[in-house]
């Protein structure tokens, strides 16, 4: 109705939420149409108009425009109009009619014809709003314009919100996370409190809820108040097709900030397993190739955390036979918690889709064969591998990796099989044990978990174990003792699937360490021990 700025700021204020007090003043109040000619506003202007204003002497005020057709998704005009700021109530009408003007001059005509706009279908109503004396202030994007959708950015500085928009000023970069509710920042001064940091991220979810899209709000504080100055839509995001990242499950194997060393073998690694599963489902190179795109896909990163390229994943999903029923159980076991996706199937052939029920069935009856050989396999590369390690060069160390990588991804697949082998029977189990005993979830998660002697435990088992244990062996024993450990279990660690992270084989001294950790409470280990061995 008064243009996109002024409308916003309406809606804002409709809503509750706190916005410095403003008046619009309408194009027809300050200009005669009938008059108007041309760019020559000034002859055309009614007398009287700024009495309805009701300006106070001892405030000042921001100027700006509110044309009819900015912070559009065609047209932004950002930059092209005038504003001004602090101007005192007895030259506001002065910068009123100078906004309006604004509108003719000839850098504004020239976008305007770039664009295609046709100029007498353009209006200029100008905001008089209210200015904040504040003690910081900036720009709360409710999307990261050059990242992730689900991330709060915060540019703030101290001072008046035109220092931070102009770069006058000094500011701090805040980037919150909407999901996970954490957030880190950049620059010299932490200038916003967790408590500030959650109050603009509740005036982000409502602004969302208000605008229906992504939107850009200049804000400011002044004695802990928060006030929204302007609100516009974020023009640079389309909301057509957005990529879709998701971290379930992938942020307990790459938790936090993973570097790139990590990050390009997790591209690696995902590309060649999953291809080489779709081999196995398809077995026909032609149609494989129609996807590598999807293949050299499969994970994605933004600002060094590392995330499942999910549509991929339904793409591969969508090549095994009764998938619309796979999927869904996929999604649970992944912990997957926006379970929306294309249903729209992988067009093959009948005869290829035909085949894929016959090998994937096929390949389904011999996982647990496949992961014998598998098993077999990755021992017999694993020895070699720390038989001729240590004499090597950095030239024959790349040459082993190449050798290593090809043995390894070319039957590494067969894991990914194994997955969705226990996703599906852990499925039907649940199902039947739902539909025998009328039990609900937590019942049956309960039955399913009582596994032990699982093989991701033993290596707590057998350092719990050495740790009580070190007083009753000689100090060339426990030395012993450790050395088999490392030699066991010494890339087993906290972030261990991180290249970049220490192991207790690459620092023997954080074993040492976690050793001590352990026995600083005795009757806490020995509690463990026993509890280790009943298991």
């Amino acid at each position: 109705m008064y243009g996109t700025k002024a409308d916003n700021l309406i809606k804002l204020r409709d809503a509750g939420i706190r916005v410095p007090g403003f008046t619009v003043v309408r194009f027809e109040e300050v200009v005669d149409t009938d008059r108007l000619e041309g760019s020559d506003v000034r002859s055309a202007i009614k007398r009287g108009w700024e009495k309805k204003l009701n300006l106070s002497p001892s405030k000042v005020y921001a100027v700006r425009s509110s044309c009819n057709l900015e912070d559009g998704d065609a047209s932004s005009f950002a930059g092209q109009f005038d504003t001004f700021l602090n101007v005192k109530e007895k030259d506001v009408k002065e910068k009123v009619i100078s906004c309006i003007e604004s509108l003719y001059k000839d850098n504004v005509k020239s976008y305007m014809r770039k664009k295609g706009i046709d100029e007498s279908g353009v209006k200029m109503n100008v905001i008089v709003q209210e200015m904040v004396e504040a003690d910081k202030a900036g720009v709360l994007f409710t999307a990261n314009p050059w990242g992730l959708l689900n991330e709060n950015v915060v540019v703030i500085g101290r001072g008046s919100c035109e220092g931070v928009v102009s770069d006058r000023t000094e500011t701090t970069s805040y980037y919150y996370n909407k999901t996970d509710k954490v957030y880190y920042y950049e620059g010299r001064e932490d200038l916003l409190g967790e408590k500030e940091l959650e109050e603009l991220a509740l005036i982000s979810e409502k602004a969302m809820e208000l605008f229906g899209h992504y939107m850009d709000m200049e804000f400011a504080y002044k004695k802990g108040e928060l006030f929204l100055l302007q609100a516009r839509p974020i023009t640079t995001l389309k909301g057509d097709s957005p990529l879709i990242l998701d971290n379930s499950n992938i942020v307990e194997s790459y938790p936090g900030i993973s570097l790139p060393l990590t990050i390009s073998f997790v591209d690696l690694v995902y590309s060649g397993v999953f291809k080489g599963v779709s081999r196995r489902v398809l077995k026909n190179d032609k149609e494989l190739g129609k996807h590598e795109d999807v293949f050299k896909n499969m994970v994605g990163h933004a600002n060094g955390r590392v995330y499942y390229k999910i549509s991929n994943w339904y793409t591969v999903l969508k090549f095994l036979p009764f998938n619309k029923k796979i999927i869904p159980v996929w999604q649970e076991m992944l912990g997957v918690k926006n379970k929306g996706y294309d249903t729209t199937d992988v067009e093959l052939s009948l005869a290829v889709r035909f085949m894929t029920y016959v090998n994937s069935f096929y390949e389904l009856v011999s996982v647990p064969r496949h992961m014998k050989a598998l098993e077999k396999k990755f021992k017999e590369i694993n020895r070699d591998f720390y038989n001729r390690v240590d004499d090597l060069e950095p030239k024959e160390l790349i040459e082993l990796f190449e050798e290593i990588r090809e043995k390894l991804l070319s039957i590494w697949d067969v894991t990914l099989l194994n997955d969705m082998y226990a996703f599906i029977f852990t499925g039907l189990v649940k199902s039947r044990l739902k539909k025998k005993s009328g039990a609900d979830d937590g019942y049956v998660n309960e039955y399913i978990s009582g596994i032990s002697n699982i093989e991701s435990m033993k290596p707590i088992r057998a350092l719990i174990a050495l740790s009580y244990k070190k007083d009753k062996y000689s100090a060339k024993e426990f030395e012993r003792r450790k050395r088999k450990y490392i030699e066991l279990y010494g890339d087993r660690n906290l972030e261990e699937l991180k290249l970049e992270s220490p192991t207790f084989r690459s620092n023997p001294e954080l074993l040492d360490e976690r050793i001590e950790g352990y026995r600083q409470d005795m009757d806490k280990l020995k509690k463990l021990y026993l509890s280790m061995k009943e298991k």
